[in-house]
């Protein structure tokens, strides 16, 4: 119903008095109804209704920016070759081309009787030297003359062909000794190197002292291993010295 230009629900309320609202019901306005009733009232959703009619199709929009190409694709494999065609048709005959030229000479005919001999007539100028007959079939070869005598020497030929190169022979003998060279330059000082580390002190020991034979050489030698080493020595025996003088008789005697 309509009260107060509000819309109830009249199963809402048991009687209206001055727009009276029954707080379980729905629905009330805050213009009609009190505060303390709207205030806890909730609203009832209703069922929802039927779905509209579809509207008309929008204007197409305008056409977008055209994207970028993508990659080539593979290749794909070659195809079987085809099969070869029928053969075609004739074509028409060509225009005749043009006569060829005449013939060569027909054969000589059969040499005709000889006529009688006529006058003979006055002597012609000589004629020019004819030219020069075959050659005869050599003779035989004459007995060979004396040598004569030898000539001057002729001018040196060109070189001939380099032949080819022979088998290496066997290495000769080694030769001397050549001098020595001259000194070279004395490089420049490398650079000083690390400092060692510190090394044990060595402790010696002096092992075999051998006489030698009068004449030869001293030497020393010395083994072991580090830190401890031994010195063996060899001495060479003095010459012996020469004969004191002979001593005097002493009054003891």
């Amino acid at each position: 119903m309509y009260r107060n230009n509000c819309y109830y629900n009249d199963d809402c309320f048991d009687d209206f008095d001055g727009c009276g609202c029954d707080c379980d019901c729905d629905p009330c306005m805050d213009m009609c109804c009190p505060d303390p009733c709207c205030n806890h009232m909730e609203t009832i959703v209703g069922p929802t209704g039927p779905r509209g009619l579809r509207g008309a199709t929008g204007p197409q929009g305008p056409r977008g920016i055209q994207g970028m190409q993508g990659p080539q694709g593979v290749s794909g494999p070659r195809g079987l070759q085809g099969v070869t065609g029928p053969q075609g048709v004739m074509g028409p005959q060509g225009i005749t081309g043009p006569q060829g030229e005449c013939g060569g000479c027909g054969a000589t005919g059969a040499t005709g009787p000889t006529g009688p001999q006529g006058a003979t007539g006055p002597a012609g100028a000589t004629g020019a030297q004819g030219m020069q007959g075959i050659q005869g079939i050599p003779g035989a070869t004459g007995a060979t003359g004396p040598q004569g005598a030898m000539g001057p020497q002729g001018a040196q030929g060109l070189p001939g062909v380099t032949g080819p190169r022979g088998e290496m022979g066997p290495m000769g003998a080694t030769g001397p000794q050549g001098p020595q060279g001259i000194h070279g330059v004395t490089g420049a000082t490398g650079a000083t190197g690390a400092t060692g580390a510190t090394g044990a002190t060595p402790a010696l020991t002096i092992g075999t002292v051998t006489t030698g034979a009068p004449g030869t050489v001293a030497s020393a030698t010395i083994t072991g291993t580090a830190p401890n080493f031994i010195l063996n020595l060899v001495i060479p025996q003095g010459p012996t010295g020469p004969t004191g003088p002979k001593g005097g008789h002493s009054n003891n005697e």
